[in-house]
């Protein structure tokens, strides 16, 4: 977003291992979208510029207007963190106790010197810890919350065939958006209430989709790249894998529970983002989408995967953490050309016995920490580091 003299700017704060209990890759995304917060300093993806790591803080904790720390036992005993504490303290611009907000789950896991400072309790509803910091950070709620709201309310006076009413709303949600620099929302508001009215229906999915949908294309107007995010979607049509010459797809926060059968016929699919949704399960034949790099797949509530998962051959990058995934298929070691790989938060013990495949092809890295990992796991684990793997568990 467009910095402003009063946007502000926010250190976080951390142990690395708490990063994905934390959720802390979609918070940020989450808290740099909302007005009045210019930018959120966040090691894990600001490391690239070269700095190292006490350079980063101490060129970043000073001019920033809020600290969040997030509190755990492993941040309790972290050096860089009780470092970056004792830097804000001592820093005029956070001298105030508001300026420092402790993120914790219990209260005990607060470090001492921050110990009285009102911060945020980590509510296991994502959504509403996030309005709560928002409002906590900004003195207003997200903006996400009062503009679903307003298309709510748009969606139902449309369904009222109340046209006149609907319009006034419609320029409601259009003043709302602009007032917060939302430029885009603003400009798609509109056919945002459309698209949902129709999707909800399961009518006339292609013409509502090329119409509506931030849709990309190549010179003989064909689909490419389909933008279908945060449109409260409760289910795909039957008709879905129709739309063949998809390569990107974004279903990220919907409300999908599951995908239509016909999924796997997507099959020119490379990147695909179905994160923040509900899914419990993997239509069969998934591992059809032969030609997958990107698969983003965290923060659901998935309990395994179809057996022929491991044919996806081309998939680069896998993230699955904050499931309830409790076992992998024998085919996950087949996955030759994976080199990312986060299982982070997840019910899983065991794991197949394939899987030490992997350290002989692309695997670079295991996320697998928050997992009730049996012998046998931690032994194959212990084999992928022996191959050169980095493993986190």
């Amino acid at each position: 977003m467009t910095g402003r003299e009063e946007d502000i700017l926010i250190f976080m704060s951390y142990a690395t291992e708490d990063v994905e209990f934390f959720n802390l890759e979609i918070l940020v995304d989450r808290l740099e979208y909302e007005k009045g917060i210019q930018k959120v300093f966040y090691w894990d993806r600001d490391n690239k510029l070269g700095y190292s790591i006490h350079e980063y803080m101490i060129k970043n904790i000073a001019k920033s207007d809020k600290m969040l720390v997030f509190c755990s036992e492993t941040s309790r005993a972290s050096a860089p963190v009780n470092q970056e504490i004792g830097m804000a303290i001592m820093t005029n611009k956070l001298a105030n106790k508001a300026d420092i907000v402790p993120i914790f789950v219990k209260k005990s896991d607060i470090p001492k010197i921050i110990d009285e400072y009102r911060g945020v309790v980590f509510n296991e509803n994502f959504e509403e810890f996030i309005d709560e910091l928002i409002k906590k950070l900004t003195g207003h709620l997200p903006f996400n919350r009062n503009y679903k709201k307003l298309i709510t309310e748009v969606k139902s006076l449309l369904k009222q065939n109340s046209w006149t009413d609907a319009i006034q709303k419609w320029k409601e949600i259009h003043l709302f958006c602009e007032k917060n620099g939302k430029k885009a929302e603003a400009e798609h508001a509109f056919q945002w209430v459309e698209a949902c009215l129709v999707l909800d229906e399961l009518q006339r999915l292609n013409d509502i989709l090329i119409q509506f949908s931030r849709v990309k294309t190549d010179e003989s107007f064909v689909i490419r790249d389909l933008e279908l995010a945060n449109l409260g979607l409760t289910e795909l049509p039957d008709t879905f894998g129709k739309l063949k010459t998809i390569r990107s797809l974004n279903l990220t926060r919907n409300k999908l529970k599951k995908l239509p059968e016909s999924f796997h016929e997507l099959e020119l699919l490379e990147n695909l983002e179905l994160k923040e949704n509900e899914l419990i399960e993997l239509p069969p034949q998934f591992g059809h989408l032969r030609y997958l790099r990107t698969l983003k797949l965290h923060s659901n509530k998935l309990e395994g995967l179809p057996l022929d998962f491991g044919n996806l051959f081309l998939l680069g990058d896998l993230k699955l953490y904050h499931n309830k995934l409790k076992f992998l298929p024998h085919s996950f070691g087949q996955l030759k050309s994976l080199e990312y790989l986060n299982l982070s938060t997840n019910h899983i013990e065991k794991l197949p016995d394939s899987m030490t495949n992997l350290g002989q092809y692309r695997l670079k890295e295991v996320r697998i920490s928050n997992n009730p990992l049996t012998p046998q796991a931690k032994q194959i684990l212990d084999e992928l580091k022996r191959k050169g793997v980095k493993v986190s568990m």
